[in-house]
């Protein structure tokens, strides 16, 4: 069986492309698409309330909009305007950084291809978007028995999905760099999550949605990232292969839920105000230039629902403990030497997730120190086999020592980081 960390890194695309934003008269018209579920899929509140509601599910226009958005800029289309360098608990690329590898904020004097088809808002500048897409149709015969819940099975010893961030500096910054644009993997099974953040609301495999994509003026270039953003599938015109990949959207995606397949079901295309029922012309661009780009290789080996492995598995806490500084291949590579001393008689046998005690929601901890207002706490009781105790750190007020004294009791999941093994 293989098993792989649920997710991987594309490296940057430096000096991102720029033009000025225009609306030319250039192609316009529109996209009939079908999204099919190759796994469980969840909008985790979206789906919740409609769910509860007794409504069938769709698909928002938001979420489509921001996997098309989110690829591209991935393909090597567009720049960091998405990247998160200011979230909280992560270890950031200053602007400056990202200035400096090419993909700094656009303006309105100079925007990439994917800020001038979806907009973007800089500062009191902005451009209006080029492409709409619109919610999806509820897929027909839905019945309320369809839904899907999240395996959590019971167990509070899974993973936590948000409790593994950008701290783990090995994964996100080896060499001392910000490996690139993080994309989840596609897996033919579904793992577990701890039951806190297991969802009840997921759509089965197999479902399909109709929706459609509204684009108005755009160039050549952006027409042919759109309709490849879209679908993920272009020929070649000189060598004739095909490239032919999957999007993942949605909630779940370190678990294997989310994987779909999009295709266009119809095209056309408007000419001032008469909308033409013949399909579209294939894209006078050639995309072969982005596929020559250095992430491409690891686009098409990671977006591939051909070379989707059969499980996901993040670290376990030993094996974190155990290697500080070890990084995702590191961590793979020993997946690959636990399944070759699993017994090859037994074809089901799974690579075991390292057993963590099931910790009490609400703890009495000790703090042991506060420097430069970043407090460390340790758990006062000891847990598990052999008997441990635990540790973790969290930014404070210069007053919480006098707040909460050197003893207090700590709920677990108001933590910012999980509790790790006190050597």
């Amino acid at each position: 069986m293989a098993v792989r960390h649920p997710y991987h890194f594309v490296p940057f695309r430096r000096n991102v492309p720029r033009e000025t934003p225009q609306r030319p008269a250039g192609r316009s018209g529109s996209f009939e698409c079908v999204l099919e579920t190759l796994t469980p899929l969840c909008l985790k509140k979206h789906f919740e309330v409609l769910h509860r509601d007794g409504h069938a599910p769709y698909l928002t226009g938001s979420s489509l909009k921001g996997m098309v958005r989110s690829f591209l800029q991935m393909f090597g289309a567009g720049c960091g305007m998405n990247y998160d360098f200011e979230a909280k608990d992560k270890l950031p690329i200053p602007p400056t950084k990202l200035e400096e590898r090419g993909l700094g904020l656009c303006t309105i004097e100079a925007a990439c291809s994917v800020c001038r088809m979806f907009g973007f808002v800089n500062g009191d500048k902005s451009w209006g978007a080029k492409v709409r897409i619109r919610n999806s149709c509820p897929p027909p015969d839905w019945t309320n028995n369809q839904w899907l819940a999240m395996d959590n099975g019971g167990e509070k010893g899974l993973p936590r999905m948000m409790s593994y961030g950008p701290y783990r500096r090995s994964f996100y910054y080896p060499e001392g760099e910000a490996a690139g644009w993080k994309f989840y993997l596609h897996a033919k099974k579904q793992s577990r999550v701890h039951q806190d953040f297991a969802s009840g609301d997921c759509v089965p495999a197999g479902i399909r949605f109709c929706f459609r994509v509204d684009y108005e003026g755009l160039t050549e270039e952006e027409f042919a990232l759109l309709r490849f953003g879209l679908c993920l599938a272009v020929s070649n015109k000189v060598s004739g292969k095909r490239v032919a990949l999957h999007h993942k959207v949605g909630y779940g995606k370190p678990l294997g839920y989310g994987s779909c397949e999009i295709t266009i079901s119809r095209e056309t295309e408007r000419s001032g105000f008469f909308q033409s029922d013949r399909p579209a012309a294939a894209p006078a661009f050639d995309l072969q230039p982005y596929f020559d780009l250095p992430g491409f290789g690891a686009i098409r080996k990671y977006c591939s629902w051909d070379e989707a492995s059969d499980e996901l598995q993040y670290p376990g806490g030993n094996w974190l403990l155990k290697n500080k500084d070890g990084t995702i291949p590191e961590f793979e590579a020993y997946l690959r030497q636990a399944a070759k001393a699993a017994s090859p008689e037994d074809e089901s046998a799974i690579v075991p997730v390292e057993p963590e005690p099931t910790l009490p929601d609400v703890l009495r901890v000790r703090v042991t120190s506060i420097k430069k207002n970043l407090v460390r706490i340790e758990t006062m009781e000891e847990f598990g086999q052999p008997p441990k105790k635990y540790w973790t750190s969290f930014p404070v007020s210069p007053y919480f020592r006098k707040r909460v004294g050197d003893e207090y009791e700590q709920n677990v999941k108001e933590l910012e980081k999980p509790l790790e093994t006190l050597k």
